[in-house]
């Protein structure tokens, strides 16, 4: 059975007795391989890959009342163990509600409902001992229509 968990809370053991919180991530050196990245609800769309900015981000938006599906090392099956945080201010809180996280396979997926516009800071670890900050924008949602003829 694979462990699927939305976040340890601040200051919560990795399993090694070390502590995670806001300033010991701080320190982690940052992952800069790309993530793959799909949006929407077809099963068919095929990931995008997104890479770290000049500050090691990596950047996503979605619409409101949309989903995103985040696989943080899309190159190999993953074998490691990751955790992961949404940061507020210098405190690592659970991922948003309606997130779901495979620590095993390293796969976030967010469906988010109404009301969550706005721009979500998450990070995810790999065994402790490298970061992946991912900034998640949520929009309102957007209809292109086609310009009206006069």
């Amino acid at each position: 059975m694979e462990k699927i968990r939305s976040g340890l809370s601040r200051g919560q053991s990795l399993g090694d007795d070390s502590r995670l919180n806001g300033e010991t991530i701080v320190g982690l050196p940052p992952d800069v391989s790309p993530v793959g990245i799909k949006t929407g609800f077809s099963p068919e769309k095929l990931p995008e890959f997104a890479y770290p900015g000049l500050h090691g981000t990596i950047r996503a938006e979605m619409p409101e009342i949309g989903r995103i599906e985040i696989d943080l090392d899309p190159a190999t099956e993953s074998g490691s163990n990751w955790s992961g945080f949404l940061i507020v201010g210098k405190e690592l809180r659970p991922l948003p509600i309606g997130s779901t996280f495979d620590s095993a396979a390293g796969v976030f997926i967010w469906q988010a409902g109404p009301g969550f516009i706005g721009t979500y800071d998450l990070v995810f670890i790999r065994d402790g001992s490298s970061k992946k900050p991912v900034t998640i924008i949520v929009g309102p949602n957007t209809v292109k229509k086609e310009p009206m003829e006069e």
